[in-house]
């Protein structure tokens, strides 16, 4: 499952210093675009979610820091979970994977259901590799 959204507002990157009010605004759109595009995935049943954003910078030579962009894509994230309905708090976010530049830009948004033995299955799996294993003849 994925939703496909523009480049996020100018407005909602950390570094932008706008008027609150400007802020809000461009918070708002961004909440309804990302509810409108995520509500045909309809009702997730799910312990959590993992999240992946896939990012399609917009043809200009500038260097892009992904956790800005994660930042300012959280109205994106509320907005899916409105749609879906689960809260965001469940979440699980992936690291971010850079896409080829489009006019205009654009973020995918990449969510898998997890279900709570796929937890804690990922988490028996580390226990168990780090445990360390003897070698034979080892005294």
């Amino acid at each position: 499952m994925h939703v496909d959204l523009p480049w996020p507002a100018r407005n909602l990157h950390p570094n932008a210093r706008p008027h609150w009010s400007e802020k809000a605004r461009s918070a708002k759109a961004a909440r309804f675009a990302a509810r409108e595009m995520a509500k045909p995935l309809g009702q997730i049943d799910a312990e959590a979610i993992k999240v992946t954003c896939i990012f399609s910078p917009p043809p200009i030579r500038r260097n892009r820091d992904a956790d800005n962009l994660l930042a300012a894509c959280k109205s994106y994230f509320d907005g899916i979970a409105d749609a879906i309905g689960i809260d965001d708090s469940k979440f699980q976010h992936q690291a971010p994977v850079w896409g080829i530049p489009q006019k205009g830009g654009n973020v995918r948004i990449i969510l898998e259901p997890i279900d709570s033995w796929e937890q804690i299955g990922d988490v028996a799996a580390r226990v168990l590799a780090s445990i360390p294993v003897p070698r034979r003849g080892a005294a």
